[in-house]
């Protein structure tokens, strides 16, 4: 089973009325052209209501902008 925020291999989550927080496909790139730098490449996950759910992960593997990006929803 794949933790939240985990990409590849699976389709994404379904989104439910029963789903607290969930996004689908998100994406983020810095920059343009020859300089552009994904953050976010495809992130989908679904969060059920009442679930605690915690993001991990390595020095720069976008954790903030995701965590942002929901926040700005």
């Amino acid at each position: 089973m794949k933790r939240a925020g985990e990409v590849g291999g699976t389709s994404p989550p379904a989104v439910t009325a029963s789903a607290m927080v969930s996004a689908v496909d998100v994406t983020r790139t810095f920059g343009h052209g020859d300089t552009a730098v994904p953050a976010l490449r495809g992130v989908s996950f679904a969060i059920p209501r009442g679930q605690l759910t915690a993001l991990s992960g390595r020095s720069g593997s976008g954790k903030t902008t995701l965590l942002n990006i929901i926040g700005g929803l």
